[in-house]
């Protein structure tokens, strides 16, 4: 267990207990959130070993976060035991506790005590407005009525916290929704995103993406017309999508490949990270498709706008050129990065275990050799073709 105190970092010796317990409610809710329950569970047994963690709210704070990774990784033991010992508490913790009960009543396969406890749960969080934990129940709460076979409870459920995730811009909230709709087979279009595109050209410091499917020319050959135009289409929309959740602007589409520009407001710093989110995502759908894409991003000075009245927003300068032939030398589902992408996001590929190799590049138009970092998927990458 004490690897999971290990694993958050080193620990001041004056950090107070209510830091060190929020510092681990959100690392374990992160892990979560990223999917990483392996990375997780560490934490949540640092928890489960230790039973008093300075008061009985905050006990129970970090009770309920270990209860979840608990439960989804399958140490249904330990989280019943957690559960068991919170069960006095602090009142004003009283819906944590109920959501404990509900979530592992579920685990159980005891439908009806856990939809019992998780309703209670949402009326209390709904009650003090605290909403990022009353879409969290809900959602789980939605998990009880699909397991129960009561679909349209559900999916009444999960348009709730799509819509009130839209409202309070919680975008995590609204795509785990979205998500949990779309496993029930039902799809429900994200919000559109507002981007202020300069009305008039002007410069920009921009992360530019272009997308390109791989293999687009034996597809032709050997699939049915409308078949490919279907996966053309969807390839679209995915990407428009996730473009528009991570703040970007699709500029163009030609066929099968992809423009999108991020920063066109000039008023975010993450735009790169953004960008490498986006393209993950993108890369990812098209490839479960069975259209695996190359990618690539490049980051610099652009000047971007309507070039006229009636036209679409662009965006025009040596970084368009560069990520275009980055994406140009990037193998079915890689990624290419300009050197000042990388180095935007070097910080948080490493976070999350994504590791690339260096490459110097021989790019038409430009004179000299472009430094550059390849991000392959983890099961490889193909040749381009």
């Amino acid at each position: 267990p004490e690897k999971g105190l290990q694993m958050i970092g080193p620990i001041d010796s004056k950090l107070e207990m209510q830091d060190l317990v929020l510092h681990l409610r959100q690392v374990m809710r992160l892990l979560v959130d990223a999917g990483d329950i392996a990375g997780a569970v560490p934490h949540a047994l640092t928890i489960y070993e230790r039973s008093n963690w300075g008061n009985a709210f905050e006990t129970r704070q970090l009770g309920d976060a270990a209860v979840d990774v608990l439960i989804r990784a399958g140490r249904l033991v330990e989280a019943e035991e957690i559960v068991s010992r919170t069960r006095d508490g602090d009142p004003l913790a009283q819906p944590l506790q109920d959501r404990m009960e509900g979530r592992l009543a579920l685990a159980k396969d005891d439908l009806s005590r856990a939809g019992q406890m998780l309703t209670r749960a949402i009326s209390t969080f709904a009650g003090y407005g605290y909403e990022p934990e009353e879409m969290r129940t809900r959602r789980s709460l939605a998990e009880v009525h699909v397991k129960a076979g009561n679909r349209e409870a559900a999916e009444a459920e999960l348009r709730g916290v799509a819509r009130m995730a839209d409202e309070h811009g919680a975008v995590f909230e609204g795509n785990q929704a979205r998500l949990a709709l779309a496993a029930i087979g039902i799809e429900l279009n994200s919000p559109a995103v507002r981007q202020e595109v300069p009305g008039q050209a002007e410069e920009r410091v921009v992360t530019v993406l272009f997308a390109d499917v791989r293999g687009y020319t034996s597809m032709v050959t050997n699939e049915a017309p409308a078949d490919l135009v279907d996966k053309v289409a969807s390839f679209h929309r995915w990407a428009r999508q996730e473009v528009e959740r991570h703040h970007g602007v699709v500029d163009k589409y030609a066929g099968d490949a992809m423009m999108a520009t991020f920063n066109v407001s000039g008023a975010r710093l993450d735009h790169t990270l953004q960008a490498v989110q986006a393209a993950l995502a993108i890369r990812d759908k098209a490839g479960a498709a069975g259209l695996p894409v190359g990618i690539g991003i490049a980051v610099g000075a652009a000047v971007v706008g309507s070039l006229t009245s009636d036209a679409n927003m662009s965006a025009i300068g040596e970084v368009t050129n560069l990520a275009s032939r980055l994406q140009g030398q990037a193998g079915a589902g890689e990624l290419v990065l300009s050197a000042e992408a990388y180095k935007r996001t070097r910080e948080w590929l490493t976070q999350m275990s994504m590791s690339t190799s260096e490459a110097t590049l021989n790019l038409k138009g430009f004179a000299e050799p472009v430094s550059a970092h390849r991000l392959q998927n983890q099961g490889g990458s193909s040749p381009r073709s």
